[in-house]
């Protein structure tokens, strides 16, 4: 699994809010110590050229799996190229874009740009909107990993626990979701980047379940 599962409570106000664990602390802390400043102008307009020069052109109809250990920079990558390319939809899936820090954070990277944020709680729901996807440039799933982490959630409640009867219910997830999303960017002539986490079941099972449908940046 990419983390540790969330939960949320309930505030004075009776809204609904975040319960952090240490380790999402440590990351936040982490994130301010790094001194990450706001991007700057050449770094917006860049990242498509950049990218061309090591290999990839982002010329659409296409998909991509961004692959690589947490924190290396995988999200805030897609949210450049988001940037760059505009009318870009981003599929969160990820319970820190609950997080008002982060999200600060994202909408500094975005800020001016035609890039909307629609948050993702299923398989289903993702599914849903991949069959009848919206006339944009960009879709990005962040990320395939949280996905697997809130099916996870699901068949643990059913009392479903074993390990190999959740790798054989997970795994194929990501073959789905990936082939959807290709599927999507054919329709719609757009690029497709699909997040994954190299500390997770969905990221152990890269080569079997992604590498069929994505081109793939390891980071």
């Amino acid at each position: 699994m990419s983390g540790p599962v969330h939960s949320k409570v309930k505030n004075s106000s009776g809204k609904f809010k975040l319960d952090l664990t240490e380790e999402d602390k440590a990351i936040i802390e982490a994130v301010r110590r790094s001194g990450l400043r706001p991007v700057r102008e050449e770094d917006e307009t860049n990242i498509v050229n950049k990218l061309k020069e090591l290999g990839l052109d982002l010329t659409p109809p296409l998909t991509i799996g961004i692959f690589g250990p947490p924190l290396a920079g995988k999200s805030i990558l897609s949210w450049l190229i988001a940037k760059e390319i505009g009318q870009a939809i981003i599929y969160a899936t990820e319970e820190q874009y609950e997080n008002p820090e982060y999200m600060a954070m994202f909408n500094k990277v975005i800020s001016g740009s035609e890039v909307r944020l629609e948050r993702i709680y299923s398989l289903r729901q993702l599914a849903s909107k991949l069959r009848r996807p919206q006339r944009v440039k960009l879709i990005v799933i962040d990320s395939l990993s949280a996905l697997a982490d809130i099916e996870a959630h699901s068949l643990l409640e059913k009392g479903i626990d074993d390990v190999s009867i959740l790798a054989a219910r997970l795994n194929p997830i990501t073959r789905i979701i990936t082939s959807l999303l290709n599927r999507a960017c054919n329709i719609v002539k757009a690029i497709g980047l699909a997040i994954t986490h190299a500390s997770s079941m969905a990221g152990r099972g890269q080569y079997m379940n992604i590498v069929p449908y994505l081109s793939l940046i390891h980071i």
